[in-house]
C-alpha cells in the first residue's frame, strides 16, 4: 500500500487499541452518571409513576459501566461494542430521555469509534482475539 508515511504502519495495533481506551473512559463516565442518577433521588419519581424509565436508566447505567471497563481491560471488545452502538441508536432515538451525558453529535462519535471497533478489533495489548 501506498503511503507518504510508511513508517507509520508499524503501529497499525496501536489506533484500535487509542480507540478502546478512549471509549472505555467515555462509557464509565456516562455509567457512572447514569448510576449516579439512578441512585440519586431524581429517578424515584419515575419509579412511582411506573414508566419504567428508573428500570432503564438503571440497566444502562450498570450495562455501559461495565462495557467501560471490559473495553479498558481489552476483553470481550467486539460484544462492548455491538452494545454501544445498539445502546447509543436508542437514546438517540427515545429523544424523550435527552441527558447532558450524551447528545446527538456526540452519539455520532460513540457509534464510529464503536464500530471502528467491531470491525478492526481490539488492538495492542487486548485479552482478547478478534471475533
Amino acid at each position: 500500500m501506498l503511503s507518504v508515511l510508511p513508517d507509520l504502519f508499524a503501529y497499525r495495533e496501536l489506533a484500535p487499541a487509542l480507540l478502546r481506551l478512549a471509549l472505555g473512559v467515555a462509557l464509565v463516565c456516562y455509567g457512572y452518571a447514569r448510576l449516579r442518577t439512578a441512585f440519586a433521588g431524581t429517578l424515584r419519581a419515575h419509579a412511582r409513576r411506573g414508566n419504567g424509565i428508573a428500570a432503564w436508566t438503571m440497566f444502562a447505567g450498570i450495562a455501559e459501566f461495565f462495557c467501560g471497563i471490559a473495553l479498558l481491560v481489552g476483553i470481550f471488545v467486539q460484544p462492548a461494542s455491538l452494545f454501544v452502538i445498539a445502546d447509543t441508536v436508542v437514546r438517540v432515538a427515545r429523544r424523550g430521555e435527552q441527558t447532558r451525558t450524551v447528545v446527538p453529535e456526540s452519539a455520532f462519535f460513540l457509534i464510529a469509534m464503536a464500530l471502528a471497533l467491531l470491525l478492526l478489533g481490539p488492538g495492542l495489548g487486548a485479552i482478547d482475539l478478534p471475533l
